[in-house]
Order: structure tokens, then sequence, then C-alpha cells
């Protein structure tokens, strides 16, 4: 993939991801609701509302977890940026500005944005 769309990928994935593993995990909880009866909440029992108020924040919370760290995983070890020169893998080598460098012939290909204050 080019540079400018793995960079703009892993700008936007960390804000994205996050929302989209929270959907993800609210449909889960949904689904084992229905299939399984995970929290089937009896009404006169009162017992059981903390623990399902438990399972569901944890389906959430793992949602937004997975959501945040597997686009990242995914570009920084599955999908790699190509360098325009010769064609091979690209890796991040400078934050300050970003700089993707190639491993194979050593060519360097400047981004305009810094993730370092200055």
């Amino acid at each position: 993939m080019p540079i400018i769309l793995h960079f703009i990928l892993l700008a936007v994935s960390p804000l994205i991801g996050p929302l989209i593993g929270t959907f993800v995990g609210i449909y889960c909880y949904s689904y084992f609701y229905t299939n399984f009866g995970i929290c089937n909440i009896d009404p006169v029992k009162s017992d059981n509302y903390d623990l399902c108020t438990i399972i569901i924040f944890s389906f959430i919370f793992l949602g937004f977890i997975m959501g945040a760290l597997i686009p990242i995983w995914i570009l920084k070890y599955l999908l790699y940026a190509r360098c325009p020169k010769c064609g091979s893998k690209t890796i991040i080598s400078n934050f300050k500005p970003i700089t993707y460098k190639c491993t194979k012939c050593g060519h360097s290909c400047l981004t305009p944005i810094s993730l370092s204050p200055e």
C-alpha cells in the first residue's frame, strides 16, 4: 500500500477503532444474551443485577480495548507501506517528522507530520 494511505490509516484507526469495537462488544453481548441466556434476569430476584452490569460493561470494555489495539497491530505487523522506489516494505524510523524507511534499499520518505513536541 502507498505510504500516504498507510499513514492515513495509522492516524485514523486509533479514533475509529474503539468506536467500532464498542459496537462489536454490544453486539457480542446481545448475541450471547439471545442465544445462551447470559444475564437472563428474573424481575423478582434483584441479586443478578450487579453481575449482569459487570458482564455488560466487560463486553463493552473489551470491545473498546480490542478495537483500539487490533487495527494498530494489523497496520504495524501485517500491512506494510511500500517503498516508492523498489516496492519492498518500509518501517517508521523517526517521529520528528514521521519518516518511513525502506528495509531493502534504505530510501527515506518524509511526511509533514511530527509526533514529538517541539
